[in-house]
């Protein structure tokens, strides 16, 4: 009986990497940041705490940059090539007190309490260190556009606090490609005898490829090997 289900899992996973290994990419000018965005944010449901984490690959900048009519082919190269050694994961925290008031945590305390994580897609996982310093040139580069996605949130987006990982490990290879079958854990435990909040992103990211449409018209992740609706195969 346990070999039987090992196999069904197995069977199981190969069909996923077949299915994610023939999905066809989106370009850069295909890619819908706000799709992207919409997958790469999420916000704890506590009525009593707001916390947030937004995590930031390269292919958001990407796709941003090279759709910005105001933005050089030339320019936008060179800031993607400052980009392209990490990501970003933003957070911000606060207390919701009875009245509705935002009070926003310390920068200090939210560094303390965060970890991250990452899972491939063989259940292996490693925690992955928050970069202490990057390069003089992204650091300039986050600071100029650190605000511009802050103030697209409002008073939110002001909070916002980033914090750089590298994107590729010793060997050269990628960490937590949006593209390969993994998940990305942050975890957010800043308040003294309070559970954390934990968040999961799961890729690969479905705003990143072209849509494969089922039989009934409605178009099927990215993730999936056949239809839900019916069951035939994608």
């Amino acid at each position: 009986m346990m070999r039987g289900r090992m196999l069904v899992v197995l069977a199981l996973s190969c069909a996923l990497s077949l299915t994610v290994a023939a999905a066809e990419r989106k370009s850069p000018s295909q890619i819908s940041p706000t799709d992207l965005t919409a997958e790469t944010q999420k916000i704890s449901n506590n009525p009593s705490r707001m916390d947030m984490a937004w995590w930031v690959p390269y292919e958001f900048w990407e796709a941003v940059l090279t759709q910005d009519p105001m933005v050089p082919a030339e320019q936008s190269g060179l800031m993607l090539e400052v980009i392209q050694p990490y990501f970003v994961v933003a957070v911000v925290q606060a207390d919701i007190s009875p009245f509705g008031a935002f009070n926003f945590l310390d920068e200090s305390k939210i560094r303390r309490g965060m970890s991250v994580e990452y899972s491939d897609e063989n259940g292996s996982g490693k925690k992955l260190e928050m970069l202490e310093s990057t390069s003089n040139d992204f650091e300039l580069l986050l600071q100029q556009i650190g605000p511009v996605l802050s103030s697209a949130m409002g008073n939110l987006g002001q909070n916002f606090q980033f914090y750089s990982y590298s994107a590729v490990d010793k060997k050269g290879d990628r960490i937590a490609s949006p593209y390969e079958k993994g998940v990305l854990r942050v975890l957010l435990d800043a308040r003294e005898g309070e559970e954390p909040s934990i968040f999961e992103f799961e890729a690969p990211l479905d705003s990143l490829f072209v849509p494969r449409i089922c039989p009934n018209g409605k178009a099927a992740h990215v993730s999936w090997s056949v239809c839900p609706w019916g069951g035939s195969k994608l």
